[in-house]
């Protein structure tokens, strides 16, 4: 696999071997499986902005080139064409910059880009005093690659770096910065040892004899830089990482039995077609094509988070960002981008993988990286950082076999970041190499306008490649019933044409069809049927009373409690049937009795309730000498009425009925 490193070679008695422009991994045949990874090679002249220009680009162009997401890391020769040297020192500001989501990005340009000898000490002053929480996935990142990008700044001369590094892995007590950057943290320890690990990938990128005879003496226990974990192994690790970045250039070209690492040398060689990230205008939704394809095909994701990471994707969030990948794929958002009936599920839910202190949620060499996408617990493992991804890389987001079953992605707080991050490395496990234009989902950088495929990457995700191992459900007819370029299966609105799929409430009911736009209300549920939604209606029953009012707003028979009955008496020519009036809104009556002889007690009791109509037959007779008194009472669903008032004028209370 080819790749490129820019860095400013010294002899070896100068202390720094001399590198090659060019190198090619060794291990390029170590998987069964082709992966979809990890160098930006050079960016073509067009796409690089002269010095001036870069000086006159507003502070807004800077920021949202640090806000992309380069999928496959940062090299030198991106960073130059993307920002410019000329970009440091505002890069420096905002390296500090608190409100700013996105420091991970700065770190890893500014430590591609620096040639001032300044930047070292601007990554201790983070360590020293970090602007943000370690639980923030970005913020986490940025204080690992600060360490390790002391690597990067010592590769180019830089030997305040280099010092740095050595002084940080020379024992126990010598990493004061790193030191005090873990203890902000929930487990200070661990996070000493992250920090320490971080180092030694640094010491890795350096090309420097002094520093692979530290990595060498840490491996072999001769040094001891932790007491909360084991370093060897990982110091053995980067010890080869040293080897492998030094490697030269070699010819080997696997076998019929072994397939070739996938190389990227397509990643940054494209053409920069409507990136709203770069400020190019917006793309007119609509006028795309829809898919060929007859049915709607699911794809189930099975994931997993290292057991180690401290910001873990969970089942909630996972949903959202695949509906939002589902959207991206299944709308025509260009001219040529075909709106494709597939979607990505949620396959089961959270699992973890691994064990405390393996590793393993840091990716750093093949090995490591073999072991994480062959776990079959699941397709998917989130990791906390990838520096190895067919070969050694810098702030790598994602790294798939392709075609495969495994994929290794780094946790992001933008929810747009993830959705386009893991429908297009699980469109490498289908079997899809990197697309050339800015605006497709397979394109290597996230600028936040990922959209499109074109019928065959359609078709990728319908019937994936074999060796996929898909969990592949057909869900119905591939149609767009109201013809808006957004196909059935995940449109919000199926019946009402609504392109842009705005949705104000996120109740997943579009903007179009909702009856509340404003207010969620996912079951839209209309007593009145007056096209307004019970949430966002006044008066939810139509009966005229609002609903702070009525003490029954789902019922326009009823807007208050029941009115006293009138007008008891006998039915004509019957000693034994009552009659009455109902009371202003009653919709039932209670019916009590009391007895009386010399004197009139006034013991009412439940005789009869719920009564319906106005007439009630009590045959029971009283005694001779004695008699029966009635009372009727209304009632409805808002409850009921009063008994009117005895003769000195107090309520009359019969007892409860039934």
């Amino acid at each position: 696999m080819l790749r490129q490193l820019t860095r400013v070679a010294r002899s070896e008695s100068a202390g720094r071997l001399g590198l090659p422009s060019f190198i090619v991994s060794k291990s390029a045949v170590v998987f069964l499986l082709l992966v979809a990874c990890c160098f930006a090679l050079a960016v073509p002249a067009a796409w690089a902005q002269t010095s001036s220009e870069k000086e006159r680009a507003p502070e807004a162009d800077l920021r949202q080139a640090m806000s992309r997401l380069y999928i496959h890391g940062v090299t030198r020769d991106l960073a130059l064409a993307e920002v410019g040297e000329e970009a440091v020192p505002r890069l420096r500001t905002l390296l500090f910059d608190k409100s700013f989501p996105r420091r991970d990005n700065v770190v890893l340009f500014l430590a591609q880009l620096d040639r001032s000898g300044r930047v070292a000490a601007d990554f201790r002053r983070l360590l020293e005093n970090p602007p943000g929480s370690w639980d923030v996935p970005e913020e986490d990142a940025a204080l690992l690659l600060a360490v390790e990008g002391m690597g990067i700044l010592a590769s180019r001369g830089d030997d305040d770096a280099l010092a740095t590094l050595m002084r940080w892995t020379a024992g126990i007590e010598a990493d004061d910065e790193l030191r005090l950057a873990a203890s902000r943290g929930k487990d200070p320890a661990a996070l000493r040892a992250d920090l320490l690990e971080a180092a030694m990938r640094g010491l890795a990128w350096t090309g420097d004899a002094t520093a692979r005879r530290r990595l060498s003496a840490i491996a072999r226990g001769h040094v001891l830089l932790s007491n909360a974990r084991d370093l060897r192994p990982a110091a053995e690790i980067h010890l080869g990482r040293f080897d492998e970045i030094l490697a030269p250039i070699s010819s080997v070209v696997p076998d019929g039995n072994s397939p070739q690492v996938k190389g990227t040398s397509d990643d940054r060689t494209a053409t920069r077609n409507g990136d709203p990230a770069a400020g190019e205008p917006d793309v007119t939704l609509g006028g795309g094509i829809f898919d060929t394809q007859p049915s709607v095909h699911d794809n189930g994701i099975t994931w997993a988070n290292h057991v180690d990471i401290p910001s873990k994707m969970s089942n909630g969030r996972l949903d959202d960002v695949l509906d939002n990948g589902n959207l991206r794929a299944g709308r025509a958002d260009y001219n040529e981008d075909v709106a494709c009936c597939i979607t990505l599920s949620r396959s089961g839910g959270d699992k973890v993988f691994g064990v405390s202190g393996d590793g393993l949620d840091t990716i750093d060499d093949g090995s490591e990286l073999s072991t994480a996408l062959n776990d079959p617990v699941s397709r998917v493992k989130v990791v906390r950082t990838i520096s190895w991804c067919g070969g050694p890389g810098f702030g790598i987001a994602g790294c798939a076999q392709t075609p495969g079953d495994g994929i290794c992605v780094r946790k992001y707080s933008s929810l747009t970041t993830e959705a386009i991050l893991w429908i297009h490395e699980y469109g490498h496990n289908t079997g899809l190499p990197h697309a050339n234009d800015s605006r497709r989902l397979m394109y290597g950088t996230i600028n936040g306008g990922n959209n499109g495929l074109d019928q065959g990457e359609c078709n990728a995700y319908h019937s994936p490649s074999p060796w996929t191992n898909a969990l592949l459900t057909n869900t119905g007819v591939c149609s767009d019933g109201d013809g808006d370029e957004v196909q059935d299966g995940i449109d919000n609105c199926p019946a009402v044409a609504n392109t842009n799929q705005s949705d104000s409430d996120g109740d997943a009911i579009g903007n179009a069809c909702d009856n509340c736009a404003n207010d969620s209300n996912p079951d839209q549920l209309d007593t009145d049927s007056d096209g307004l939604g019970n949430v966002c209606d006044v008066d939810d029953d139509g009966d005229g009373v609002e609903d702070a009012a009525d003490c029954a707003p789902l019922d326009a028979s009823v807007s208050e409690v029941a009115g006293e009955s009138s007008n008891l008496a006998w039915t004509a020519n019957s000693k034994t049937e009552l009659t009455w009036v109902l009371g202003n809104q009653a919709t039932e009556s209670n019916v009590y009795r009391g007895d009386f002889a010399e004197v009139f007690d006034p013991n009412w009791a439940c005789l009869a309730a719920g009564v319906l109509g106005t007439t009630y037959d009590d045959p029971q007779l009283p005694t001779a000498g004695a008699g029966f008194h009635y009372l009727v009472t209304g009632e409805n669903s808002c409850g009921e009425s009063g008994a009117g008032s005895d003769s000195n004028g107090a309520p009359r209370t019969p007892s409860a009925c039934p």
